[in-house]
């Protein structure tokens, strides 16, 4: 029954969504940002979006962890496979039959990491088989730095502000 229940869940949002491709505040963003990937895994043939994240090194993506805990969680049930779930960094539809797939060797979830508590540990990796090759990681920001630009004031709204730019894959609709 638990199965059931989970692989339903799993598939409730694949079901509503037909084509994944790069955004940025809800519009097309193209390959303006390489380095962020879609975490896709391939059931009964078809592929289905399951969350973004960024590659960090060569072979190592970062994403959320309760990202990396769901896709560890319907693993350990036996409702997917390691083999069955890829990153793609396609900037166009990433659930087509053309997409490059890139396989995982190895899922890890911060080991603090606790659902809906003050300090979640809200952090996940997945390292890949094989190094990604053209695209360059992303520089991720120094500790404190958001703690640094706000003692400054310099997160503020307006074009004095700093620019804080979200990135994913998600539905476009028109």
């Amino acid at each position: 029954m638990k199965k059931s229940i989970a692989l339903g869940a799993l598939f409730i949002t694949a079901l509503a969504v037909g084509t994944v491709l790069a955004i940025i505040w809800g519009e097309l963003d193209g390959n303006r940002h390489p380095s962020v990937g879609n975490i896709v895994y391939r059931y009964d043939g078809d592929l289905y979006p399951w969350a973004s994240g960024s590659l960090v090194a060569n072979n190592v993506f970062l994403t959320a962890g309760h990202v990396t805990n769901g896709i560890s969680d319907v693993i350990d049930q036996g409702l997917l496979g390691l083999d069955d779930v890829f990153i793609c960094f396609d900037s166009t539809d990433t659930l087509s039959t053309g997409a490059t797939l890139h396989a995982i060797s190895e899922i890890i979830t911060h080991p603090d990491y606790r659902y809906k508590t003050e300090d979640w540990h809200d952090v996940g990796m997945i390292i890949l088989q094989s190094d990604i090759e053209g695209i360059a990681p992303v520089t991720l920001p120094t500790s404190g730095l958001l703690d640094e630009l706000k003692k400054e004031r310099m997160l503020t709204s307006g074009p004095q502000g700093t620019r804080i730019v979200c990135v994913g894959y998600g539905s476009f609709l028109e």
